[in-house]
């Protein structure tokens, strides 16, 4: 699909106007945008429920960094959850701290991530900014929880969502060519 403009991705049900059951139902759970007024958009289920994504150029190094990222993640995930290691609350948020500065750190280094998004509906969408904030002119998600929505700046090109070998990802192919890889769970 064509798009032009500031993107978002993310899950369709970050955009709903908070407290507005209504409007999740009436766009049939992300499905159907257009009843929110949104034309533009792209959506698909991740096909097993929650995750998170990393938005990356499409460059040749950025495998290694996404190989490195996944890496780092499965470690924190597996200490994160072993009570041999963890041994107390406290031990497990300074772990979770950690992690997230180091992979801050390493996602600053690198200059190949345009940003972080999650699924917590188990839906990946495309949006152009303008049209969502028509609906719902405090969505601030790629302001605010920039963990929740990639923001892809002044994009013109196509954009599909598709399979690659570790699941669903979004790419874009135009003046900024990209793809999204899940990192974490």
């Amino acid at each position: 699909m064509k798009f032009k403009g500031n993107l978002i991705i993310t899950d369709p049900c970050y955009i709903i106007k908070k407290g507005d059951n209504d409007d999740w139902h009436k766009c049939n759970y992300g499905s159907n945008m257009e009843a929110l007024g949104i034309k533009n958009y792209l959506t698909v289920d991740t096909e097993y429920g929650d995750w998170s994504c990393t938005t990356v150029k499409d460059d040749p190094q950025s495998q290694e960094l996404v190989t490195k990222l996944n890496t780092m993640y499965t470690k924190f995930f597996s200490d994160y959850n072993n009570p041999d290691i963890y041994q107390t609350k406290e031990n497990r948020a300074d772990m979770y701290e950690n992690y997230t500065k180091e992979r801050e750190l390493m996602i600053k280094d690198s200059g190949l991530v345009i940003g972080l998004f999650c699924a917590d509906a188990g839906l990946v969408s495309v949006f152009l900014l303008d049209e969502v904030l028509k609906y719902n002119p405090r969505f601030d998600y790629h302001l605010k929880k920039s963990w929740t929505t990639t923001l892809v700046e002044d994009f013109d090109g196509e954009v599909e969502i598709t399979h690659r070998k570790d699941g669903v990802s979004v790419v874009g192919k135009g003046n900024i060519n990209f793809y999204t890889t899940q990192t974490g769970l």
